[in-house]
C-alpha cells in the first residue's frame, strides 16, 4: 500500500470543505439537533444512556459532545469544519484501501475514481434535503481507519479502532466478516485483532460499569434497537422503495453495484469476487437492519460501490469511464442544486415566535428536537424525543411509558408540552402521546397557533399532586 501524499490530501480536503460550506445555507436535519442535545447534556455531566432515551453508540455521543464543547451555539461552523475534515480523511482512507485491491495505476484512472467518489461520499454524508453530521459518518470514519490499519499489518490497532466504529453505530458490527476475510488463515493476526476489539470495547463500556449504568447501555443500544426494528418491520421495504424513487442518485448506485458485480463474477481474470460480494450483501443488510430506511443510510454502500468502481475502471475503463463520469457529475450537480433550494430559516422557527414559552422545561412531540435549541430549553426527563415511548416505534413500550409517567407534580408544573403538527403522521404521533399521558399528566390546552402548517399547540399540566413517585434519573 502506497504512502499518503500530502498534496493529494490537500486537494481532497479543499474539495470536502467547499462542499461542507453548504452547512452555512442549508436547513439542518432534526437528527443533528437530537445528537447535539445529548452532546450538550454530556458536557453538563449527564449520562448518555441513563439520562437520554438514545440508542446510538456512546462514541457518537462523545464526538458530538466535543463538537458542542468547542463550538457551542456556533454549530454551523462546527459542522462545516468537522464534516469537511472527517469526510476528507475518510475519502483518502477509501482511496488507500481500494489501491490495495486495484492499483489504479494511471493518473487518469485515479482522477476519475476520486472525481466520482468524493462528491458521492459527500452527498451521503450531508444527507438529502436537510443536512447533518450523521452517526454513519462517524462510524464509517473509524471503519475505514480500522481497515486501513489492518492492511498496513496493524491488527491490534485495527481491532481497537473497529470497537470505536461499533460503539458509534452498532449495526456496523456486521462488517466483521470482511476483516476475517482480509486476514485469511493468519491466526496470529486474528488473535491480535480480536484482542484489540475486545480491549477497546471493554474500555468504552468501563465508565458505564463504574457509574452503574451499564444496564441502561444494554437497554438502549440492544433491547430498544431490536424492539424498534420489530415494531417498524412492515415499513422497511416501503421506505426503501420510497427513498429509491425520490433519489435517482441512490437508484444509480444500487443499479451500478448490481450490474458491476455481475461483470466481476463473470470476468475470469478478476479477483476479490468473494470479498466484494460479501461487502455488498452486508452493506445492504446494515441498511435494512436499521429500521425505517432514510437517505443517509445509503452511506453504507460506499465501500462496495468504490470496490466495483475501481474494478470497472481497471478492466473496462475506455468503455465505462466517460459514461460513469457524465452520469455521476449530472446526478451530483442535481443533488447539490436541490439541497441549496431548501431555505435555512425554518417555518417552524417562525411559528415559535407566535407562542409564549415561560416554563423551565419543554417536552416536544413529535420529532422536532431543534425546538430545544430555538428556545434554549431542556426536557424534564430522558424522553426528549418520542421513539422509546410511542407505539409506532416501540410496540413494547410499557417500561418506558411508566418511566415517563414518573414525573413529579413539581416538574409537570414547570413543563410546557409542545405539539407540532406538520402532516398526518405528526397528528398521529400527537394523538398517541395524548392517549398515553394526557390523563396522568392532567394536560390542558393553553395556546395554539392560528396559521399552519406547521401548527403548534401548547399543553400545560393542571396536576396539584404527584401522579406517580419521582423517578431516580
Amino acid at each position: 500500500m502506497s504512502k499518503i501524499k500530502l498534496p493529494l490530501f490537500a486537494l481532497i480536503l479543499s474539495a470536502s470543505l467547499i462542499i461542507s460550506a453548504l452547512f452555512f445555507t442549508n436547513r439542518l436535519d432534526q437528527d443533528f439537533f437530537s445528537y447535539y442535545y445529548t452532546g450538550r447534556g454530556i458536557t453538563y455531566g449527564q449520562d448518555y444512556f441513563r439520562d437520554f432515551a438514545e440508542n446510538k453508540g456512546p462514541i457518537n455521543g462523545y464526538v458530538i459532545a466535543l463538537l458542542y464543547l468547542f463550538f457551542g451555539n456556533h454549530f454551523r461552523l462546527g459542522l462545516f469544519l468537522t464534516s469537511g475534515i472527517v469526510d476528507a480523511v475518510s475519502v483518502l482512507l477509501i482511496y488507500q484501501i481500494i489501491k490495495h485491491f486495484y492499483p489504479l495505476s494511471s493518473s487518469k484512472t485515479r482522477f476519475t475514481f476520486l472525481l466520482i467518489t468524493l462528491p458521492l461520499y459527500k452527498s451521503f454524508s450531508l444527507g438529502s434535503f436537510m443536512s447533518s453530521f450523521y452517526s454513519e459518518s462517524i462510524a464509517l470514519f473509524f471503519f475505514f481507519l480500522s481497515m486501513y490499519l489492518l492492511l498496513k499489518k496493524r491488527p491490534l490497532f485495527s481491532g481497537l479502532i473497529f470497537s470505536l466504529s461499533i460503539m458509534s453505530r452498532q449495526n456496523i458490527v456486521f462488517y466483521l466478516p470482511l476483516f476475517i476475510l482480509l486476514q485469511k488463515r493468519d491466526y496470529s493476526k486474528h488473535l491480535r485483532y480480536f484482542a484489540g476489539l475486545v480491549f477497546g470495547t471493554i474500555a468504552i463500556i468501563l465508565p458505564f460499569i463504574v457509574k452503574n449504568t451499564l444496564s441502561w447501555l444494554y437497554q438502549n443500544m440492544v433491547i430498544f434497537a431490536l424492539k424498534y426494528h420489530n415494531s417498524v418491520k412492515n415499513e422497511i421495504v416501503n421506505s426503501l422503495f420510497s427513498v429509491i424513487q425520490v433519489e435517482f442518485r441512490i437508484f444509480f448506485v444500487i443499479f451500478f453495484c448490481l450490474v458491476a458485480l455481475i461483470m466481476l463474477i463473470v470476468n475470469k481474470k478478476a479477483k476479490y469476487k468473494l470479498f466484494t460480494t460479501i461487502s455488498l450483501i452486508v452493506s445492504f443488510y446494515i441498511i435494512l437492519s436499521g429500521g425505517i430506511v432514510y437517505f443517509h443510510h445509503f452511506h453504507f454502500f460506499i465501500l462496495p460501490f468504490c470496490l466495483l468502481l475501481a474494478f470497472t475502471l481497471s478492466y473496462y475503463q475506455m468503455l465505462v469511464a466517460p459514461f460513469l463520469l457524465l452520469i455521476s457529475l449530472s446526478l451530483g450537480l442535481n443533488y447539490y442544486l436541490n439541497i441549496l433550494s431548501f431555505d435555512s430559516p425554518s417555518l417552524l422557527h417562525r411559528q415559535l415566535n407566535n407562542i409564549s414559552i415561560s416554563r423551565q422545561y419543554v417536552t416536544v412531540v413529535p420529532y422536532y428536537p431543534e425546538i430545544y435549541f430555538y428556545l434554549d430549553k431542556q426536557a424534564p426527563d430522558r424522553y426528549y424525543q418520542h421513539f422509546f415511548i410511542l407505539p409506532f416505534f416501540n410496540k413494547s413500550n410499557q417500561k418506558d411509558v411508566l418511566l415517563h409517567q414518573q414525573l413529579s407534580a413539581d416538574k409537570l408544573q414547570q413543563t410546557d408540552f409542545i405539539f407540532v403538527i406538520n402532516n398526518a403522521f405528526d397528528q398521529q404521533m400527537v394523538n398517541d402521546y395524548l392517549n398515553l399521558f394526557q390523563s396522568s399528566f392532567c394536560l390542558k390546552q393553553a395556546q395554539k397557533t392560528i396559521f399552519g402548517p406547521p401548527q403548534i399547540i401548547v399543553f400545560q399540566s393542571q396536576c396539584q399532586t404527584n401522579v406517580l413517585p419521582e423517578s431516580s434519573f
